[in-house]
């Protein structure tokens, strides 16, 4: 039947049923009055901009030393030079010649650097401006989020939900990060939220569609073919959007009698955009993941034990109730929540169907990969409040407008507040930058290799995504390996007083290699020199110094 409100009627008097009769168009709904929907949302709008306060109260200059970062920016930055094969290249050297090769890809998904593209080009290696921009993908996430879930429970509940959420320093405080959880999350909430949308009885066209009906569909795959190179698990979405088509078919299993290539064609159109889209970003901008993956394990539930005992620990923290519960009290507490969210999973049914089959494949797929990162459980975290609250329905109490769950829902907020409170006093009383590469003594190192180390030659340094990005050489890590350092690089950049994925060496333990000079040097850093000789080592090299090890 047709679901587009004026589009056409069928049938009406051919037996071929062929002709197409223009009906007159309906009058449009009457919009509910400002002060209506302020009442119903405003907290929500109030909330946001409490948010926005706080994430640029939270702001500071500068940013930590994990260079997955520098990278990022970095592909940028080639995107807006336009040399972004120089920069494969580049980086990929840079991960074959290391000692270990599992710390990056050759290149991350071109996603992220798109949207930081424009800034690099405006503001340069602005740290301020990409955080402002992560402030944006968090505000449009919670948004997203909101609007996603704002019908599903009642009103407080969702407030609450995104109140748990805002009051987390561990969400709000990444905003201090330029990475990808927050343009991930913001990207896969609207497609989710559009996923449901569009598909929804009376805005999914019939056959034959007009060009403009079939736009926001052909839109949902440019977002969702998008979000694929932000994020590998973005196609994630694809199985959410799969969960959604199946659920349309089974509604329309008889009313489609005689449409349905026509219709399955409609439903096909976000298909075809998330290929165009997803596929051709990875075809014209150099997209590989190296041998990481398969060096770092694989994907696999051999995985999983570790993974476990990891994300207990970071779950109990983004809940927290890290400091009060521990081992079988926290075992069970998670067992509980999961089992309450397997739970709203049931209840929601049909409606809540993509939403369940994104958070279930997002938790399985972080549980088999080989690596282990806090951050990633930023984006289960809220579909585990929303489905373990919807869970919390078997339980409330009739006629009470304040339920069990509003109850639960509050005592996390208030904890979270706590921890929040804590965060802002003493970003308060101590209002410094961040220490990292942008730091005035790292700055000053990074134009020492500039001036010092010539074109073409190898510098060995801990972060060396970091110093590829921020000077005009090409970098590789030796982690604590002495005799990796003396065969591999040229220069070796060194952090004073840190034997940190690298060799911590004194003045008389260099001069005693005989191949280690001192060129340069401030407060924080030194630059060697290396005479690298051809052959192999000499026998009281052949083993690491007592300062090298991991």
């Amino acid at each position: 039947m047709p679901v587009v409100v004026g589009q056409e009627r069928r049938r009406a008097a051919s037996g071929r049923g062929a002709a197409t009769v223009a009906t007159d168009p309906e009058p449009p709904a009457e919009r509910t009055p400002w002060r209506e929907r302020f009442a119903t949302d405003g907290p929500f709008v109030v909330l946001l901009g409490a948010t926005l306060v706080l994430c640029l109260f939270l702001l500071r200059p500068g940013h930590d030393w994990g260079d997955d970062f520098a990278l990022y920016i970095h592909q940028a930055k080639a995107l807006a030079q336009g040399n972004v094969h120089a920069l494969y290249e580049q980086n990929r050297f840079t991960v074959e010649q290391s000692a270990w090769h599992t710390f990056s890809p050759y290149t991350y998904g071109w996603g992220f650097p798109v949207l930081l593209a424009p800034l690099y080009a405006v503001f340069g290696i602005s740290f301020t401006a990409f955080k402002n921009l992560e402030i944006v993908l968090y505000l449009g996430f919670l948004t997203a989020f909101y609007a996603l879930i704002r019908n599903r429970i009642d009103r407080l509940a969702a407030l609450l939900i995104i109140s748990a959420i805002v009051l987390d320093s561990l969400y709000t405080s990444w905003t201090n990060t330029v990475l990808t959880e927050f343009p991930f999350l913001c990207s896969a909430m609207v497609g989710l939220l559009l996923i449901d949308a569009l598909h929804r009885e009376g805005r999914l066209p019939s056959w034959p569609p007009t060009l403009r009906a079939l736009l926001p569909l052909t839109g949902l795959g440019v977002l969702l073919g998008f979000t694929t190179n932000i994020r590998t698990e973005g196609f994630l979405l694809l199985l959410a959007l799969a969960a959604r088509q199946l659920v349309v078919i089974a509604e329309h299993r008889r009313t489609w009698r005689g449409r349905w290539i026509g219709q399955l064609a409609i439903l096909a159109v976000p298909w075809v955009g998330a290929v165009i889209v997803g596929a051709g970003m990875r075809l014209l901008l150099p997209t590989n993941s190296g041998r990481a993956l398969k060096l770092a394990g694989g994907l696999g539930g051999h995985n999983f034990k570790t993974n476990d005992g990891f994300y207990r620990t970071t779950l109990a923290e983004l809940l927290s109730v890290k400091t009060d519960v521990h081992g079988t009290l926290l075992l069970g507490l998670l067992v509980f929540l999961i089992v309450l969210a397997l739970g709203g999973m049931i209840l929601g049914g049909r409606r809540d169907l993509p939403m369940s089959v994104f958070a279930l494949s997002l938790s399985m797929v972080y549980m088999e990969l080989p690596y282990r990162e806090g951050r990633y459980l930023l984006g289960v975290v809220p579909f585990l409040l929303y489905f373990a609250t919807q869970g919390l329905r078997g339980i409330d109490i009739r006629r009470w407008s304040i339920q069990p769950r509003h109850v639960l829902l509050l005592m996390l907020v208030a904890r979270h507040g706590l921890g929040m409170a804590n965060a802002a006093d003493y970003w308060r009383t101590y209002p410094k930058a961040i220490e990292g590469p942008d730091s005035t003594s790292s700055q000053e190192m990074f134009a020492a290799v500039d001036s010092y180390v010539p074109p073409g030659q190898t510098v060995v340094f801990f972060r060396p995504r970091a110093l590829n990005l921020f000077t005009h050489r090409t970098a590789i890590t030796a982690g604590s390996s002495l005799p990796f350092l003396l065969e591999r690089g040229d220069w070796y950049a060194m952090a004073k007083a840190s034997d940190y994925a690298q060799c911590a060496l004194t003045d008389d333990e260099a001069a005693a290699t005989g191949r280690i000079t001192k060129v340069w040097e401030n407060d924080a850093w030194v630059l060697w020199h290396i005479d690298r000789e051809a052959g192999p080592l000499p026998p009281a090299l052949a083993t690491d110094v007592s300062t090298c090890r991991l």
